[in-house]
């Protein structure tokens, strides 16, 4: 545009100027002869200049051109398009946490018949709890400590093993209870399954250490037998779960333990006179149905 208003105007204030040619911009070419005149295809009408006017209009048109090119290279370039992947952030960082986890198993018979298993009657109880803080030194890692406190108790009034007509045993009158503390350090990852950080799944990866200690009673009067156990246990688990926010501020959590190295030791005394030892190391990759757990976390 600005070099059409240009050339209008050095036109006029520059002689002599014949005519205007119609159509100017459909002219593919133009051959300019200084005081003379010039034959465009067609036939159609042409502009003629002389020499010094011809000379100044081109003057004009290199100026215009160096102008367009200023300007072009001072132009700030246009930002690339990037496409990038945005992650939901389910806990961010400095965020704070405290929960519990609570699992409870009960298996119960009466009278009970199954294969070479006859005339069973037990009770059983397998219950845990487990108290959490923690805080997520990054978006969706963070570490925390945890205590957990395990009770397990075993009651069998009778059961009897019938594997032929001639071979058969029997339990009677046991009795066992045992308690163990454990104190354990953790690694947790949180992964968001929606935009408004309402379900998330997570992985705890524990290192514990702990000790308790437990009685077992077999028989009745003169032919009780007690026997008393001192416990040190210590393990590596992966435990995940899936978290879900019942508020802003509070999530219902359950997890299950699917891989774990454990160890534990036993040292026991009979009656206080016999001792004895059990030692047991166990390396799972399964699912482990004794570590179910269900408890809420709150945020803040």
């Amino acid at each position: 545009m600005r070099f059409f208003v240009g050339f209008i105007t050095l036109l006029f204030s520059l002689s002599p100027v014949v005519a205007l040619s119609a159509p100017f911009a459909a002219a593919e070419s133009v051959a300019v002869v200084a005081d003379s005149t010039v034959s465009l295809p067609g036939g159609s009408q042409a502009i003629v200049l002389d020499s010094a006017t011809m000379s100044k209009f081109m003057e004009f048109m290199a100026a215009s051109k160096q102008e367009t090119v200023a300007q072009s290279s001072t132009t700030e370039p246009s930002k690339r398009l990037h496409r990038v992947a945005k992650q939901n952030v389910f806990a961010p960082r400095g965020q704070w946490f405290l929960g519990g986890t609570l699992s409870y198993t009960n298996y119960k018979g009466e009278n009970f018949k199954f294969l070479v298993v006859e005339d069973m009657a037990l009770n059983a109880i397998l219950a845990s709890g487990r108290a959490m803080v923690g805080c997520c030194v990054t978006n969706d890692i963070a570490v925390g400590l945890a205590l957990t406190y395990d009770r397990t108790k075993v009651q069998i009034d009778e059961l009897n093993l019938k594997l032929s007509e001639d071979m058969a045993f029997g339990i009677k009158d046991f009795y066992s209870i045992q308690h163990t503390f454990s104190a354990s350090a953790f690694l947790r990852t949180y992964i968001a399954l929606d935009k408004n950080r309402r379900f998330g799944l997570f992985n705890d990866l524990r290192f514990s250490f702990g000790g308790g200690q437990g009685k077992i009673i077999n028989g009745k009067g003169e032919e009780l037998v007690g026997t008393y156990q001192k416990i040190t246990k210590a393990g590596i688990m992966i435990q995940p779960g899936i978290s879900v926010f019942v508020t802003d501020f509070m999530a219902v959590e359950a997890s299950i333990g699917i891989l774990g190295v454990n160890y534990s030791r036993t040292e026991q005394i009979t009656n206080q006179v016999s001792q004895g030892y059990f030692e047991n190391f166990s390396a799972d990759f399964k699912l482990n149905l004794l570590s179910i757990g269900l408890g809420i976390t709150f945020y803040f």
